[in-house]
């Protein structure tokens, strides 16, 4: 019993303790919505608007920015 519990934590933390890793857009990008949450690596020109905007990544360009 102990074994089965202990396997489906473990099958569990999988979805849980997963790598986050951003994305490269080698172009143009540009997102809206209410909640954004912006954590990719522009090489390029971004515009980004929302009520709540949260920049973790990188914009190697123009951001224009509007909340």
């Amino acid at each position: 019993m102990k074994k089965k519990i202990l396997g489906i934590v473990m099958v569990l933390a999988l979805f849980i303790i997963a790598p986050v890793s951003a994305k490269e857009i080698n172009s143009f990008h540009t997102t809206a919505g209410d909640n954004v949450s912006f954590k990719d690596v522009v090489k390029g020109d971004s515009a980004i608007a929302g009520n709540l905007v949260d920049i973790i990544g990188n914009i190697d360009g123009i951001g224009f920015n509007c909340w």
